[in-house]
């Protein structure tokens, strides 16, 4: 496949976040950096630039079929940072006073009481219904919304029922249940193992049909994630990096 110019991002970005099953049928994110290959076929299902909101977004929309887990302990705690979350743009709140006043609408995850509905929720904080996104997770009611306004989220605290919020915040692949690496070097193209699943591992097996057709096109049958600290994909499967684009 020939990735088209206007599929080309800025030559001073060239990230791609792309996704990636082992052996066991567990799924990995793959962070490129600018050196790293990406396989040939993540080009058939996803953009030439993608990330990993894209897939979560995926996830959440196929939750309620199964397999898909959102690990909640600590969440709300100080010091339980997750890899990859900026700490120093993340606030928690407990009421709406502490939510901090941005100038961006930041992603949010909220803690919501079980008296409050669905559509309910998303009228108090001005969204689209679709927009919030049900974490599928034990215990607490948990939800997701995507660039939400401040200012509306202290306005709708009570209409929403929230409990709390962890604002600045994009449900992480470690919560999703998958493994992550990244490739830091221009030299040999080796990606190095970052995280693993803070909860069950998401298993390609209990996803539905689609995904399991989109994310079980890279395949990796030589390589277990809980094992090999250190993966070169283009051993395994022919693909390209940026200067081959």
């Amino acid at each position: 496949m020939t990735v088209g110019e206007d599929d080309l991002p800025a030559a001073h970005s060239m990230d791609t976040q792309w996704f990636v099953v082992d052996e066991a049928g567990h799924v990995a994110v793959f962070d490129s950096g600018e050196g790293g290959g990406v396989a040939d076929a993540h080009f058939d299902w996803w953009g030439a630039q993608s990330v990993f909101e894209e897939l979560l977004v995926e996830l959440l929309a196929a939750a309620e079929l199964g397999g898909v887990h959102f690990y909640s302990e600590g969440l709300f705690e100080e010091g339980h940072e997750d890899e990859g979350e900026d700490y120093m743009t993340t606030v928690i709140a407990d009421e709406p006073g502490a939510v901090p006043v941005w100038n961006y609408a930041p992603d949010v995850v909220l803690e919501l009481g079980e008296e409050v509905g669905h559509d309910e929720v998303a009228r108090a904080l001005k969204v689209e219904p679709a927009a919030l996104w049900r974490l599928p997770s034990k215990g607490a009611r948990l939800v997701y919304v995507a660039e939400c306004d401040n200012e509306q989220l202290r306005a709708g605290w009570q209409a929403a029922g929230i409990r709390r919020a962890k604002v600045g915040y994009t449900p992480t692949p470690a919560r999703m249940g998958l493994w992550v690496y990244d490739c830091e070097t221009y030299d040999d193209g080796v990606y190095e193992r970052v995280s693993g699943p803070r909860g069950p591992a998401l298993r390609l097996e209990g996803l539905p049909t689609h995904l399991r057709h989109r994310l079980g096109e890279v395949c990796l049958d030589a390589v277990e994630f809980s094992r090999d600290e250190q993966v070169d994909p283009l051993e395994h499967l022919p693909g390209r990096t940026w200067g081959d684009i």
